[in-house]
């Protein structure tokens, strides 16, 4: 649409950085409620707890928390949102632990382990392995149990707000990311009948 705009993509672990008006915008889980920030709502994101055929066959299908201590966890590590001690369904809470972990700070490292066979993932976006659960490498687990879902927010400093590029990026972003992340929760629901 714009092609004489440049971008640089930065990817940093640390949800504050960007504070330092380095970078015009910000996609992060929130809010932060911060005065000299700008803050967008996107979408309420969607964890898919899931595992790859081949370890699924090898160590079994969990049907609830309690069976996860029988099992190796792909553990999230990253500060980019807070980590769940607790898996949620019908409004009820269940605390759970591991026969062993693999913790990675990468969220698409973790992903590439669980498509490998290295154990369950129970907090993966469902932006980030919808191709992977659609083509049957990442299954879909536990009967309804997950990780409570956050809010997905794009957001400026102050500053950085007033420009119109920025404006414009902002409001392409969350039109487009609705739209995509809707058609993606309808497609799960429809081929694994997937609670959201």
């Amino acid at each position: 649409m714009h092609p004489q705009v440049t971008f640089d993509v930065i990817g940093d672990d640390n949800p504050k950085a960007f504070m330092g008006g380095e970078c015009d915008l910000m996609l992060y889980y929130g809010p932060v409620n911060d005065a000299n920030l700008v803050e967008n709502w996107v979408t309420r994101s969607l964890f898919v707890p899931c595992a790859s055929p081949k370890y699924l066959e090898k160590a079994g299908y969990p049907e609830n928390p309690d069976e996860l201590s029988d099992h190796a966890g792909v553990v999230y590590t990253g500060r980019v949102r807070p980590h769940s001690e607790v898996l949620v369904k019908n409004g009820r809470q269940q605390t759970f632990r591991w026969k062993s972990m693999i913790r990675f700070n990468n969220i698409l490292l973790a992903k590439t382990a669980a498509v490998e066979g290295c154990g369950i993932v129970l907090d993966m976006p469902l932006h980030h392995c919808f191709e992977e659960v659609m083509n049957g490498q990442l299954i879909p687990i536990l009967n309804g149990w997950q990780i409570p879902n956050l809010d997905n927010y794009i957001g400026s400093t102050l500053a950085a707000s007033k420009l119109r590029r920025v404006q414009m990026f902002i409001d392409f972003y969350v039109r487009r990311r609705r739209e995509i992340e809707g058609e993606q929760k309808r497609r799960l629901q429809e081929k694994y009948n997937f609670i959201i």
